[in-house]
């Protein structure tokens, strides 16, 4: 008798210590690789307009904020293995010159079809699409 409680004992610890094993951790945001104040430089191999400012904030919980050239924008990103991903973004609701309004859509069309980044030989980050959307950006 004493044999067979020692075992069901053993038993009843094996089962649960295998409910608490810890969950495989998610891979980590590519939050160094990001940090900072980002701007814009480039959207589409086309240029910005001269005085006009676009900037990309990534925060290390996953948010996404900065200037779209008129408004103020958030989203959620996710990033790792040279592959990163912005959800459309939130934004104010200004209305600025149309040269601006147009900018600010092409950034946005561009920023959401973002797939891949990478640093360039000068220290840009380069965001790249699958459909040939880019936006190329500086740290401040």
């Amino acid at each position: 008798m004493k044999i067979l409680t020692v075992l069901c004992s053993a038993i009843a610890a094996c089962v649960l210590l295998a409910g608490c094993k810890t969950a495989a951790p998610s891979p980590p945001l590519a939050t160094e690789f990001f940090a900072g104040v980002w701007v814009v430089e480039d959207i589409d191999g086309r240029g910005i307009i001269d005085s006009s400012r676009a900037t990309l904030l990534f925060a290390p919980d996953g948010t996404l904020s900065g200037r779209a050239t008129c408004n103020h924008m958030t989203a959620i990103w996710r990033a790792g293995d040279g592959r990163v991903m912005v959800e459309p973004p939130a934004l104010t609701r200004m209305v600025c010159a149309p040269a601006l309004m147009n900018q600010e859509h092409r950034f946005l069309q561009s920023l959401v079809q973002v797939r891949r980044y990478a640093i360039d030989e000068t220290g840009a980050l380069v965001l790249t699409g699958e459909d040939g959307h880019s936006i190329l950006a500086r740290q401040e």
